[in-house]
């Protein structure tokens, strides 16, 4: 007598590697949502950094910012993730808002760099989380570990 041997797979080989998808994908998912985030937040830092640099050279180059137009930068308005505002009366301050949540920060969270020249201290930034609560400082400074908050200036000696 003739017999078909059938070949397949059995339904518990099947469910064993639906559930090992699954288990993977749980890991995964959490993974690359942290990664898109910081994606997301790594373009403030750049600009602000950009605006620091332009900012110390137009110093360099006509001793005070008068206006934008003194920086050898242009900073735009917004983007996708970010609405930019310098300061129009002193132009010394860059803010960076969110404009929607990206992960922990949240929309309307900001973050700000206000250069500083006290008397007393050394000339700097500050850099500071600014807007809404919500996002507290550590949780953000996970999402961009190479944008340090600065609270304040080291003190020069006389």
């Amino acid at each position: 007598m003739l017999r078909n041997k059938m070949s397949g797979f059995t339904l518990i080989e099947l469910m064993v590697v639906i559930v090992i998808i699954g288990v993977l994908a749980s890991l995964a998912i959490p993974r690359f949502t942290e990664a898109s985030s910081k994606a997301k937040m790594s373009e403030a830092p750049r600009i602000i950094s950009s605006f620091e640099s332009a900012y110390l050279a137009a110093i360099a180059d006509v001793g005070k910012v008068q206006s934008k137009d003194d920086m050898i930068i242009r900073i735009p308005d917004s983007s996708k993730w970010f609405d930019y505002v310098i300061d129009d009366k002193t132009f010394d301050n860059l803010t960076a808002t969110a404009r929607k949540d990206i992960g922990k920060f949240k929309e309307e969270q900001a973050l700000k760099a206000t250069y500083s020249a006290k008397s007393g201290e050394e000339e700097c930034f500050l850099r500071q989380l600014a807007g809404k609560d919500g996002a507290k400082e550590p949780e953000v400074q996970k999402m961009i570990p190479a944008f340090m908050f600065v609270k304040e200036c080291k003190k020069t000696t006389p």
